[in-house]
């Protein structure tokens, strides 16, 4: 119930707020100089007017989402060491933090955008979470799989760098 009004609620928002024309337009390699995935803007002109960054975060956030609602056994399996540990409640746990996830990236899509003024502060948001994520992966590296741990803290650290770049760039760089 409650990701389907998270849905409508996002909709409505895209849909009440006017975007301009080219913001909409769906040209995918109109490449301006002095871009570079996302560092100063965005290398690319994508859909929605979203950076390659943005949209390889939310291709691979996707993704993860779609792993943990609706596979969240298997998921676990794949991830975690010790599958003594994996029993309904951290099922739930886990169905529950894709639910939450799912919100998270409705409403990070709204604010990319809606608020492109506030995209700096975005990246140091979503930079600090990412690279919050990849500390906890290595404080507690020994319950995780290997190589599932590799590739997992491999991702959250290139995110975590990427976004922190981008929002230092844009904030120093006035773009």
């Amino acid at each position: 119930f409650f990701v389907l009004l998270s849905l409508a609620a996002a909709v409505t928002a895209l849909h009440t707020t006017p975007l301009p024309l080219m913001r909409l337009s769906v040209r995918t390699l109109a490449f301006t100089p002095a871009h570079n995935l996302g560092l100063r803007g965005g290398a690319i002109e994508l859909p929605l007017g979203l950076t390659g960054l943005e949209n390889f975060e939310h291709v691979a956030r996707g993704a993860c989402i779609l792993q943990i609602i609706f596979m969240p056994k298997e998921w676990l399996t794949q991830n975690e060491a010790d599958e003594t540990a994996i029993n309904t409640v951290s099922m739930h746990m886990t169905i529950l933090c894709g639910v939450l996830l799912f919100c998270i990236s409705g409403v990070e899509l709204v604010v990319q955008t809606q608020a492109q003024d506030v995209k700096p502060l975005l990246w140091a948001v979503a930079g600090t979470a990412w690279g919050s994520c990849a500390l906890l992966t290595l404080f507690n590296w020994d319950v995780f799989k290997k190589p599932e741990a590799y590739i997992n803290w491999a991702l959250q650290s290139f995110f975590g760098v990427a976004f922190l770049a981008a929002s230092l760039n844009a904030i120093l760089c006035g773009g």
